[in-house]
Protein backbone atom coordinates (compact mmCIF):
# COMPACT_ATOMS: atom_id res chain seq x y z
CA UNK A 1 0.00 0.00 0.00
CA UNK A 2 2.89 2.41 0.59
CA UNK A 3 4.89 1.85 -2.97
CA UNK A 4 1.22 2.57 -4.49
CA UNK A 5 0.79 5.85 -1.97
CA UNK A 6 4.66 6.60 -3.49
CA UNK A 7 3.72 5.65 -6.67
CA UNK A 8 0.61 7.95 -6.84
CA UNK A 9 2.63 10.94 -5.24
CA UNK A 10 5.30 11.50 -7.88
CA UNK A 11 2.28 11.74 -10.91
CA UNK A 12 1.79 15.57 -12.06
CA UNK A 13 -1.96 17.00 -12.18
CA UNK A 14 -2.70 15.07 -15.50
CA UNK A 15 -2.19 11.62 -14.75
CA UNK A 16 -3.95 11.57 -11.76
CA UNK A 17 -6.68 12.79 -13.93
CA UNK A 18 -5.65 10.34 -16.20
CA UNK A 19 -5.48 7.56 -13.18
CA UNK A 20 -8.71 8.53 -12.32
CA UNK A 21 -10.47 8.64 -15.32
CA UNK A 22 -9.46 5.00 -15.75
CA UNK A 23 -10.81 4.07 -12.81
CA UNK A 24 -14.24 4.97 -13.38
CA UNK A 25 -13.91 3.29 -17.00
CA UNK A 26 -12.88 0.02 -14.87
CA UNK A 27 -15.64 0.56 -12.55
CA UNK A 28 -18.10 1.14 -15.22
CA UNK A 29 -17.34 -1.81 -17.23
CA UNK A 30 -17.46 -4.30 -13.76
CA UNK A 31 -21.05 -2.64 -12.65
CA UNK A 32 -22.36 -2.91 -16.26
CA UNK A 33 -23.95 -6.41 -16.41
CA UNK A 34 -25.53 -5.77 -12.98
CA UNK A 35 -26.28 -1.81 -12.14
CA UNK A 36 -27.14 0.13 -15.62
CA UNK A 37 -27.52 3.31 -13.93
CA UNK A 38 -24.55 3.12 -11.88
CA UNK A 39 -22.57 2.22 -15.03
CA UNK A 40 -23.91 5.15 -16.68
CA UNK A 41 -22.83 6.99 -14.03
CA UNK A 42 -19.10 5.96 -13.70
CA UNK A 43 -18.73 6.06 -17.45
CA UNK A 44 -20.04 10.14 -17.08
CA UNK A 45 -17.61 10.79 -14.28
CA UNK A 46 -14.67 9.45 -16.68
CA UNK A 47 -15.23 11.35 -19.67
CA UNK A 48 -15.86 14.01 -17.03
CA UNK A 49 -12.60 13.80 -15.71
CA UNK A 50 -10.98 13.07 -19.32
CA UNK A 51 -12.44 16.24 -20.63
CA UNK A 52 -10.81 17.76 -18.17
CA UNK A 53 -7.79 16.43 -18.61
CA UNK A 54 -7.46 16.76 -22.40
CA UNK A 55 -8.21 20.49 -22.05
CA UNK A 56 -5.10 20.62 -19.10
CA UNK A 57 -2.96 19.29 -21.61
CA UNK A 58 -4.25 20.88 -24.90
CA UNK A 59 -3.90 24.15 -23.14
CA UNK A 60 -0.15 23.48 -22.19
CA UNK A 61 0.14 21.92 -26.09
CA UNK A 62 -1.30 25.47 -27.35
CA UNK A 63 0.91 27.50 -24.90
CA UNK A 64 3.85 25.69 -26.42
CA UNK A 65 2.13 26.15 -30.20
CA UNK A 66 1.61 29.96 -29.23
CA UNK A 67 4.90 31.07 -27.76
CA UNK A 68 6.54 30.42 -31.60
CA UNK A 69 5.28 32.73 -34.70
CA UNK A 70 5.41 30.01 -37.20
CA UNK A 71 3.12 28.30 -34.61
CA UNK A 72 0.49 31.80 -34.60
CA UNK A 73 0.90 31.76 -38.09
CA UNK A 74 -0.62 28.14 -38.67
CA UNK A 75 -3.15 28.83 -35.38
CA UNK A 76 -4.19 31.91 -37.43
CA UNK A 77 -5.05 30.07 -40.77
CA UNK A 78 -6.62 26.95 -38.61
CA UNK A 79 -9.08 29.96 -37.02
CA UNK A 80 -9.56 31.22 -41.00
CA UNK A 81 -10.45 27.80 -42.53
CA UNK A 82 -12.94 26.91 -39.58
CA UNK A 83 -14.56 29.55 -39.51
CA UNK A 84 -15.36 29.77 -43.03
CA UNK A 85 -16.27 26.21 -43.15
CA UNK A 86 -18.60 27.28 -40.58
CA UNK A 87 -19.61 30.42 -42.00
CA UNK A 88 -20.49 28.00 -45.45
CA UNK A 89 -21.97 25.19 -43.72
CA UNK A 90 -24.25 28.12 -42.25
CA UNK A 91 -25.18 29.06 -45.48
CA UNK A 92 -26.56 25.09 -46.95
CA UNK A 93 -28.29 25.24 -43.40
CA UNK A 94 -30.31 28.94 -44.47
CA UNK A 95 -30.62 27.97 -47.92
CA UNK A 96 -32.54 24.30 -46.59
CA UNK A 97 -34.58 26.38 -43.99
CA UNK A 98 -36.00 28.87 -45.76
CA UNK A 99 -35.70 27.97 -49.55
CA UNK A 100 -33.85 30.69 -51.25
CA UNK A 101 -30.74 31.80 -51.45
CA UNK A 102 -28.76 33.22 -48.07
CA UNK A 103 -27.16 36.20 -49.56
CA UNK A 104 -30.00 38.33 -48.46
CA UNK A 105 -30.04 37.57 -44.79
CA UNK A 106 -27.15 39.14 -42.85
CA UNK A 107 -27.53 38.38 -39.55
CA UNK A 108 -29.43 34.48 -39.64
CA UNK A 109 -25.97 33.84 -41.47
CA UNK A 110 -23.86 34.24 -38.74
CA UNK A 111 -26.32 32.58 -36.04
CA UNK A 112 -26.38 29.35 -38.04
CA UNK A 113 -22.80 29.39 -38.18
CA UNK A 114 -22.70 29.64 -34.21
CA UNK A 115 -25.12 26.80 -33.58
CA UNK A 116 -23.34 24.74 -35.81
CA UNK A 117 -19.94 24.69 -33.59
CA UNK A 118 -21.08 21.46 -32.13
CA UNK A 119 -21.39 19.86 -35.68
CA UNK A 120 -17.97 21.24 -36.36
CA UNK A 121 -16.01 20.49 -32.69
CA UNK A 122 -16.87 16.30 -33.48
CA UNK A 123 -15.68 16.84 -36.76
CA UNK A 124 -12.56 18.13 -35.30
CA UNK A 125 -12.61 15.79 -33.16
CA UNK A 126 -12.76 12.73 -34.87
CA UNK A 127 -9.85 14.20 -37.64
CA UNK A 128 -7.64 14.79 -34.45
CA UNK A 129 -8.95 11.03 -32.98
CA UNK A 130 -7.59 9.84 -36.77
CA UNK A 131 -4.34 11.59 -36.43
CA UNK A 132 -3.14 10.95 -32.66
CA UNK A 133 -4.36 7.09 -33.32
CA UNK A 134 -2.20 6.85 -36.42
CA UNK A 135 0.47 8.85 -35.58
CA UNK A 136 1.03 6.87 -32.16
CA UNK A 137 3.07 4.26 -33.51
CA UNK A 138 5.44 6.48 -34.73
CA UNK A 139 5.55 8.49 -31.70
CA UNK A 140 5.79 5.97 -29.71
CA UNK A 141 8.97 4.35 -31.88
CA UNK A 142 10.69 7.54 -32.22
CA UNK A 143 9.98 8.05 -28.07
CA UNK A 144 11.84 3.98 -27.52
CA UNK A 145 14.18 5.64 -29.90
CA UNK A 146 15.51 8.73 -28.69
CA UNK A 147 15.28 6.96 -24.81
CA UNK A 148 18.09 4.45 -26.33
CA UNK A 149 20.13 7.57 -27.60
CA UNK A 150 20.07 9.56 -24.66
CA UNK A 151 23.18 7.80 -23.46
CA UNK A 152 24.75 8.02 -26.62
CA UNK A 153 27.66 10.72 -26.88
CA UNK A 154 27.11 13.87 -28.38
CA UNK A 155 23.68 12.94 -28.92
CA UNK A 156 22.97 13.66 -25.49
CA UNK A 157 23.20 16.88 -25.53
CA UNK A 158 20.51 17.40 -27.66
CA UNK A 159 17.64 15.49 -26.49
CA UNK A 160 15.52 17.02 -23.96
CA UNK A 161 15.69 15.32 -20.67
CA UNK A 162 12.28 13.48 -19.70
CA UNK A 163 10.83 15.13 -16.27
CA UNK A 164 7.18 13.23 -16.55
CA UNK A 165 7.26 9.66 -14.51
CA UNK A 166 6.10 7.45 -16.76
CA UNK A 167 5.77 9.11 -19.97
CA UNK A 168 5.22 6.10 -22.34
CA UNK A 169 2.74 4.53 -20.15
CA UNK A 170 0.73 8.06 -19.72
CA UNK A 171 1.03 8.54 -23.67
CA UNK A 172 -0.12 5.25 -24.51
CA UNK A 173 -3.49 5.95 -21.33
CA UNK A 174 -4.06 9.68 -23.54
CA UNK A 175 -4.04 7.58 -26.78
CA UNK A 176 -6.58 4.83 -25.43
CA UNK A 177 -8.46 7.76 -23.04
CA UNK A 178 -8.98 10.09 -26.04
CA UNK A 179 -10.12 7.26 -28.60
CA UNK A 180 -12.90 6.48 -25.74
CA UNK A 181 -13.84 9.85 -25.34
CA UNK A 182 -14.32 10.79 -28.74
CA UNK A 183 -16.10 7.75 -29.31
CA UNK A 184 -18.59 8.27 -26.99
CA UNK A 185 -18.82 11.81 -28.05
CA UNK A 186 -19.13 10.67 -31.79
CA UNK A 187 -21.91 7.99 -31.25
CA UNK A 188 -24.16 10.38 -28.75
CA UNK A 189 -23.98 13.20 -31.61
CA UNK A 190 -25.12 10.35 -34.22
CA UNK A 191 -27.84 9.16 -31.61
CA UNK A 192 -29.47 12.86 -31.66
CA UNK A 193 -28.54 14.21 -35.12
CA UNK A 194 -31.59 14.45 -36.28
CA UNK A 195 -32.99 16.42 -33.39
CA UNK A 196 -30.03 18.69 -33.84
CA UNK A 197 -30.86 19.55 -36.96
CA UNK A 198 -34.59 19.82 -36.97
CA UNK A 199 -33.69 22.35 -34.25
CA UNK A 200 -30.91 24.20 -36.08
CA UNK A 201 -33.56 24.91 -39.32
CA UNK A 202 -36.48 25.64 -36.65
CA UNK A 203 -34.11 28.00 -35.00
CA UNK A 204 -33.29 29.32 -38.16
CA UNK A 205 -36.75 30.09 -39.29
CA UNK A 206 -37.50 31.51 -35.63
CA UNK A 207 -34.37 34.04 -35.47
CA UNK A 208 -36.14 35.57 -39.43
CA UNK A 209 -39.19 35.70 -38.23
CA UNK A 210 -38.73 37.67 -35.14
CA UNK A 211 -35.64 39.72 -35.77
CA UNK A 212 -34.86 39.49 -39.59
CA UNK A 213 -38.47 40.19 -40.98
CA UNK A 214 -40.76 43.40 -41.05
CA UNK A 215 -44.10 43.21 -40.10
CA UNK A 216 -44.96 46.65 -42.33
CA UNK A 217 -44.27 46.95 -45.64
CA UNK A 218 -45.54 48.75 -48.52
CA UNK A 219 -47.14 45.17 -49.77
CA UNK A 220 -49.92 43.67 -48.65
CA UNK A 221 -49.83 41.51 -45.67
CA UNK A 222 -52.25 39.02 -43.79
CA UNK A 223 -52.44 39.84 -40.12
CA UNK A 224 -49.38 37.86 -38.42
CA UNK A 225 -47.23 37.77 -41.69
CA UNK A 226 -43.96 38.84 -41.69
CA UNK A 227 -42.03 39.44 -44.85
CA UNK A 228 -38.23 39.61 -46.09
CA UNK A 229 -37.60 41.94 -49.30
CA UNK A 230 -36.24 40.09 -51.96
CA UNK A 231 -34.91 41.27 -55.36
CA UNK A 232 -37.52 42.20 -58.19
CA UNK A 233 -40.45 42.29 -56.17
CA UNK A 234 -40.00 39.12 -54.95
CA UNK A 235 -40.76 38.77 -50.94
CA UNK A 236 -40.69 35.91 -48.72
CA UNK A 237 -43.65 35.51 -46.83
CA UNK A 238 -43.36 34.06 -42.85
CA UNK A 239 -46.85 33.25 -41.09
CA UNK A 240 -46.83 30.83 -37.46
CA UNK A 241 -49.03 28.15 -37.51
CA UNK A 242 -49.96 26.42 -34.28
CA UNK A 243 -47.32 23.92 -33.75
CA UNK A 244 -44.83 25.78 -33.72
CA UNK A 245 -43.86 26.11 -37.15
CA UNK A 246 -43.70 28.84 -40.05
CA UNK A 247 -45.25 28.71 -43.51
CA UNK A 248 -42.81 30.05 -45.50
CA UNK A 249 -43.55 31.01 -49.37
CA UNK A 250 -42.32 32.98 -51.79
CA UNK A 251 -44.25 35.54 -53.59
CA UNK A 252 -44.79 38.74 -55.46
CA UNK A 253 -45.24 41.46 -53.72
CA UNK A 254 -48.95 43.18 -54.06
CA UNK A 255 -48.69 47.05 -53.50
CA UNK A 256 -50.75 48.59 -50.63
CA UNK A 257 -51.25 51.90 -52.79
CA UNK A 258 -52.53 51.44 -56.67
CA UNK A 259 -51.45 54.16 -58.86
CA UNK A 260 -53.67 56.19 -60.80
CA UNK A 261 -52.35 55.14 -64.23
CA UNK A 262 -55.18 57.53 -66.00
CA UNK A 263 -54.31 60.71 -64.12
CA UNK A 264 -52.94 63.24 -66.83
CA UNK A 265 -51.46 66.66 -65.98
CA UNK A 266 -52.62 69.71 -66.98
CA UNK A 267 -50.69 71.19 -70.42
Amino acid sequence: MEALTNYYKVLNRSQKLYLFSITCLLLSIITNPVLMDMSKGFLSLALLITLIALIKDGNKIYKIIWSHNLGKGIMLVLYALLANICFALGDQFVNDALGVEPTTFKYVRVYASILLLPFLVISVALIVQMIVVIGSGVYFFIAWLLNSLVSVGILSEFIPERKERFWLLTAIVRVIVLSIFINCLHQKFLNNSNDYEKFVKSSIVSFVYFLESYSKSRCILAPEQRIVPLLNDEILVLYPLANNSYQISLKQCVPAITHNKAFKSDS
